[in-house]
């Protein structure tokens, strides 16, 4: 007779381990919900950076244009100009002599530039920017020999 009792036990264990309760359900359904968000969440992220660094590209690219255009002429002129591009860049160009060459020298014509360049847009309430700057000899354009 005891051993009728014990079998009859463990096929009673054996008879509840056959499948999820509704409570595992409910915990693993929770942990993949909470994983899967996480995981669209970095997925967001990373196209917001995308998006951002995109931008900041369009601004080099307008800034290099726009410096290119000033460091090709031979003669340059102090000037400060603005303006805006298309696609809602603006520009911001500005050419101060730093130095000139001492008067009793052959090349006084020349002078050493500073160019700044810098390029703004508006992207999510706030202003982003890109300023480029570099110097140049060139013929001041007021002395023509």
């Amino acid at each position: 007779m005891d051993n009728l009792f014990i079998e009859g036990s463990m096929k009673r264990q054996t008879d509840d381990n056959r499948g999820f309760t509704l409570i595992e359900t409910l915990v693993a359904f929770m942990i993949l919900s909470i994983s899967l968000v996480v995981v669209l969440e970095l997925f967001s992220g990373s196209l917001k950076s995308i998006r951002i660094s995109n931008d900041y590209e369009y601004g080099v690219f307008h800034a290099k244009k726009k410096m290119e255009e000033i460091l090709v002429f031979e003669r340059l002129d102090p000037v400060s100009d603005q303006g805006e591009l298309a696609d809602g860049y603006k520009w911001y160009v500005e050419v101060v002599p730093e130095r000139n060459i001492p008067e009793d020298r052959p090349d006084a014509t020349l002078a050493l530039f500073k160019v700044k360049v810098k390029i703004e847009w508006r992207k999510f309430g706030r202003v982003k920017d890109i300023v480029l700057t570099t110097q140049k000899v060139a013929r001041r354009s007021s002395t023509d020999a």
